[in-house]
């Protein structure tokens, strides 16, 4: 029967190929914009500044912000699918404007594009891949879309870095290409389409994503129970709110107000376990440690270790469950930025040091590592698990929206604060971060392994 679960995986598949394109839009900047600043800049209008490079960089995040909320609003009311489809636009549209850059303003435009679609990546892709999956692949569907992400990453890098820059555009575009023409067959969510009390539509569309797609096929019982309840869910949602929009008694549960304080500080503790904002001193900190590897092929080595770790993830997280993934990663990041702070902060001072330039490679090299298996491939499947389908785009836009705000402080302002703390007061705060996740977890989160909704309210209910 396991040939019954192709559709999810094929679904998911090709749900993810957006999430690929923001993985490469991420990897893009990291050669592209010393090339920029250089003498053989590709524009017309010469190199650009620092400050300019700067811009470029954090842009996204802001594009990141706005396509969060209008995403979220619009997956709500348009549909899982049909918003999903639409995230492609803007990420079309960046890539073809780096085809025709003459300046930098041309690069500001493309980068906002991308952070806009990549805003509509991190609110669909999570709940389109939820509400389609059954109990027992969920958490893997789930961890599908980080790991595709930093896979994108390592491609973003490597075609950056090697191939010429007007052509590079080219193969975001193709992909793009094959998404359109794939994700337009399937159907919308069921759970979206109970929602909406098009159960018909909901019915044709569980028995396409549990593999009986002919009409005739009876479903066997364990499928009949799930739509069943999944139905007794959504109508129950429809007598208490009878086609009303969200209300304040929507967010009177006490599973909901802990449903969401567990997604947003997991969101938050994500941006603060510092994988995001040390890739950026990848290159500064192999070169440090003496090593002769470029600073290309050095960001290729730190995507990859991320990509490894992202699968570790995607196998793990159906086998071993989400709080062991969490606080096993969480703690072991945290041990990993101690013992880089240590050495940065022996360095500092003055000791001699010689013959453990090693430590902040294998150091960085295994906090890469270990925060994608948990920290942070799962803070998103964890949300479109705990939080009520109704409530599920507006909570997972506002925790895309804090991600994004976050994300634009960190990159923008990393280096003040370096000036400030110093690398190892940096490193020593995310340390922090990482330790309290494990003891976040440990307390607050119950297990959502295999268990379905109703199970997963009772268990926040307690």
């Amino acid at each position: 029967m396991t040939w019954r679960v192709f559709y999810q995986f094929y679904a998911c598949f090709c749900a993810n190929c957006v999430g690929i394109i923001y993985g490469i839009t991420i990897g893009w900047a990291s050669p592209s914009i010393p090339l920029l600043q250089s003498s053989e800049s590709p524009l017309l209008s010469g190199p650009i500044t620092e400050e300019e490079g700067s811009w470029i960089n954090s842009i996204m995040c802001v594009g990141g912000l706005f396509g969060t909320l209008f995403f979220g609003w619009m997956g709500d009311y348009f549909g899982r699918k049909w918003s999903l489809y639409l995230v492609s636009m803007p990420q079309i549209a960046s890539y073809l404007l780096i085809l025709i850059a003459l300046d930098v303003e041309y690069l500001y435009v493309s980068r906002f594009l991308s952070g806009f679609g990549g805003g509509g990546v991190f609110v669909l892709v999570p709940l389109f891949v939820t509400e389609i999956a059954e109990d027992h692949i969920r958490g893997t569907l789930g961890a599908c879309l980080i790991l595709v992400v930093n896979l994108g990453v390592l491609v973003g890098l490597a075609i950056s870095g090697y191939l010429d820059f007007f052509i590079v555009p080219l193969v975001p575009i193709a992909i793009l290409l094959v998404f359109l023409l794939l994700f337009q067959f399937l159907p919308e969510t069921p759970q979206y389409l109970l929602m909406r009390k098009r159960k018909e539509e909901a019915e044709t569309s569980f028995r396409f994503y549990r593999g009986f797609r002919k009409s005739t096929e009876d479903l066997p019982e364990k499928y009949q129970k799930e739509f069943a309840a999944l139905q007794k869910i959504y109508d129950g949602l429809a007598q208490q709110s009878s086609n009303q929009g969200i209300q304040k008694k929507d967010f009177a549960p006490k599973s909901t107000k802990l449903g969401m304080i567990i997604s947003f500080t997991l969101i938050c503790l994500a941006c603060f376990c510092g994988t995001f904002t040390l890739i950026s001193y990848a290159a500064d900190i192999f070169h440090n440690a003496g090593s002769s590897v470029s600073p290309n092929d050095a960001a290729l080595v730190v995507g990859a270790i991320q990509v490894a770790g992202s699968c570790l993830s995607y196998l793990l997280v159906d086998r071993v469950g989400r709080r062991i993934l969490l606080m096993g990663s969480a703690l072991s990041t945290g041990i990993l930025h101690s013992v880089m702070g240590a050495y940065v902060f022996l360095a500092s001072r003055g000791h001699n040091l010689e013959g453990f330039e090693w430590i902040p490679v294998v150091s960085l090299s295994g906090v890469m590592l270990v925060s994608a298996i948990g920290m942070v491939a799962l803070p998103y499947p964890v949300m479109a698990e705990i939080i009520p389908t109704k409530l599920r785009g507006l909570v997972v836009s506002i925790g895309s929206s804090i991600s994004w705000t976050l994300s634009f402080l960190l990159v923008k302002y990393f280096g003040y604060f370096l000036q400030v703390i110093q690398l190892y007061g940096c490193v020593g705060f995310f340390a922090s971060c990482c330790f309290f996740e494990v003891l976040f977890v440990a307390i607050v989160l119950p297990e959502t392994k295999g268990k379905n909704f109703e199970e997963i309210v009772n268990l926040l209910s307690r």
